[in-house]
């Protein structure tokens, strides 16, 4: 099944491209609409001068950034800062368990 699929990839373009052109067809918008769906990327990239928070919330405000992009950088960022202080966690329990090692071998 899987081949024969396959084997229909170059008609299944030359029909797409043949109802994209024909712009009169009810079958241009379809096409259109499968083309937009499966080649441009599901979600837009936004370029921003920095990811401070206040930048991020006056592109908010002007509409540069929807509802649901602003809160899915400011999740991203929350996890970041959450990595950040594991890693700082982290090193501060290595230098105590050092600071440790070294006072028990003092003795």
């Amino acid at each position: 099944m899987l081949s024969s699929i396959k084997a229909m990839g170059p008609d299944a373009i030359n029909k797409l491209r043949d109802a994209l052109n024909d712009r009169e067809s009810p079958s241009h918008w379809k096409a259109m609409e499968l083309i937009l769906r499966y080649c441009l990327p599901p979600a837009r990239t936004v370029e921003l001068d920095d990811a401070e928070p206040e930048t991020i919330k006056q592109a908010f405000i002007d509409g540069t950034l929807s509802a649901d992009e602003a809160r899915a950088i400011a999740i991203a960022m929350e996890k970041l800062k959450n990595i950040a202080n594991i890693d700082n966690i982290q090193r501060q329990v290595e230098e105590l368990t050092a600071l440790i090692i070294r006072q028990q071998s003092s003795k």
